[in-house]
Order: C-alpha cells, then sequence, then structure tokens
C-alpha cells in the first residue's frame, strides 16, 4: 500500500487487506490498525465513499470482539456521512449494522426502532427488493421483546412480498421465520406445516442451507412435542447435510438436538458422545 502514488488508491489497498485480516485470519487487531490508516487516509482527502468503507470494517469487527459502544459510534458515523451525501443505500447499510449491533447487545427495543427507521426509508427510496430483510429484523426484534401477533404480522408480509416479488429463497425464508413465530406460541402443529412448506421450497430450488435451516427447524418442533424418534429421523440427515456445506452453527444446534432425543429415548452413551460433540463446536464458534 506504501508505494502506490494515489492516497485514494493507498486507502483502498489498506481496506482490501483489513478485509482480508478480518474474515480470512480473523487478526482483529490487525485489521482495525488498517482500517484506521484508512480512514486517516480518506479523511484528509475528503473521500467519503473510503471513510464510509473503513468506518463500515470497524464497525464490523468491534461488533464480532463485542465492542459494543465502538462498534455504534462507527456505525452513526456511517449513518451521518449517508445522510450528508443524500445516500440511501448507504444509509440502508448504515441502519442494517445499527440493527445488527443493537440486537447482539440484548437491545431490542432500539433494535426495533432502527429496523422500523430502516424499512420506512426502503419504502420512501422504493428499493423493494431490500424491503424483506427490514421486515425479517422487525420479526427478530419483536420475537425478541415477546410480541408475537407483530412478529406474526411482519412474517406474514415478508411471505406475502416474496410470493409477490416470485423469490422461492425469501418466501422460504419467510416461512422459517414464520415457523418461529409459530413455535413460540406454542402452535406446534401450524410449525410442523410451515416449515416443511419451506423445505419442499428449498429442495426444489436446490438450496442446501435453507433444506438445513428447514429441517432444524422442524426437528425443534418436534423435540417440543416430545416426539424424539422424529427429531433422530430429521435430525440425522440435517446433520450430513450441514456437514457437507460446512454450517457450524446449524451443525451444532442439530448434534444437541440428537443429544437431546437420545437421551430421553434412554441410550445414554450416544447422548453424551453427541452433547460432547455439539459443546466442542459451540465453544469453537
Amino acid at each position: 500500500a506504501q508505494t502506490l502514488g494515489k492516497p485514494n488508491l493507498e486507502a483502498e489497498a489498506l481496506l482490501k487487506l483489513a478485509f482480508l485480516y478480518r474474515n480470512t485470519f480473523h487478526n482483529f487487531p490487525k485489521a482495525i490498525e488498517l482500517s484506521q490508516q484508512a480512514l486517516t487516509i480518506a479523511r484528509q482527502i475528503k473521500e467519503a465513499k473510503i471513510e464510509a468503507n473503513a468506518l463500515e470494517n470497524l464497525s464490523a469487527v468491534y461488533n464480532e470482539q463485542g465492542n459494543y459502544a465502538q462498534a455504534l459510534e462507527s456505525a452513526n458515523q456511517i449513518l451521518a456521512i449517508a445522510k450528508r451525501l443524500e445516500n440511501p443505500l448507504l444509509e440502508k447499510d448504515a441502519l442494517d449494522s445499527l440493527w445488527d449491533i443493537y440486537y447482539k447487545q440484548g437491545n431490542y427495543q432500539k433494535a426495533l426502532s432502527v429496523a422500523q427507521e430502516w424499512l420506512t426509508l426502503l419504502q420512501k427510496a422504493k428499493q423493494r427488493n431490500f424491503e424483506i430483510y427490514a421486515l425479517f429484523s422487525l420479526i427478530r426484534s419483536y420475537l425478541a421483546l415477546g410480541d408475537t401477533t407483530k412478529a406474526q404480522e411482519q412474517a406474514l408480509q415478508a411471505l406475502n412480498l416474496a410470493r409477490e416479488q416470485k423469490n422461492p429463497s425469501n418466501e422460504a425464508l419467510s416461512l422459517l421465520y414464520l415457523t418461529d413465530v409459530y413455535r413460540t406460541q406454542g402452535k406446534y402443529e401450524q410449525g410442523i406445516q410451515t416449515a416443511q412448506n419451506s423445505l419442499v421450497i428449498s429442495r426444489q430450488i436446490q438450496d442446501f442451507l435453507g433444506e438445513v435451516g428447514a429441517t432444524l427447524k422442524l426437528s425443534l418442533m418436534y423435540d417440543a412435542l416430545g416426539d424424539d424418534n422424529k427429531v433422530i429421523a430429521l435430525a440425522e440427515p440435517g446433520l450430513t447435510q450441514a456437514r457437507k456445506i460446512g454450517d457450524r452453527t446449524q451443525e451444532a444446534e442439530l448434534i444437541l438436538n440428537l443429544g437431546g432425543a437420545y437421551r430421553l429415548i434412554g441410550d445414554y452413551p450416544k447422548a453424551k458422545e453427541l452433547i460432547e460433540q455439539g459443546l466442542k463446536i459451540a465453544r469453537e464458534l
């Protein structure tokens, strides 16, 4: 980066390196150092777009570290730049980041407020393709706050939007969010039907990640009903699929579901083996 003549090229090279250190090497201190260098250059040469990219990198790293105060500070600075530039796409990204930080922080009321602002912005900017992601964030916020009625309203709205846009991937995902709502409400039969519909769509479009997600939701539903044999029948092939696509989080959840099911049918050695595997993965995540 030092040898590049133009400062904007130097800043962009620093950001690419920072991205690599963050996502590939998981070396957060180095990613912060490089992003801050890029930020300094961007401010010196008054390049707002590069400044926003540097702040985005910093916000993401701080968020991953659990340093929410600094993550929020960086994300709010991006929001200020977006408003100054009257750039709705950058504003959308800033609100997306802010929602994620508040949600991880456990500040669900603030997360809800940001998601509402995000949806309003997208509706005003006529960015219909992105609206569904704001709706997903609203569903998660309402569920975290225990408002299942509002969560259900938003999930049905997301489902209608996905169908209107003929987007089967988002339709399958909307059905999974609706499944979460039914599970929270204790409506397990409706939840099973909804998760099965999601599974059918994911199989049709060969969305393996969606398939694993639907299988996980189904196994959780049967677990709530105490149907342990059904949990095992669903979770075992789901686990194979999760391993195939490298989804460690869903793999851990399915392993723990399986372990719980084997414990309840009295196969304690198998249960112990699976729960220890799940715990090992959870600690590695």
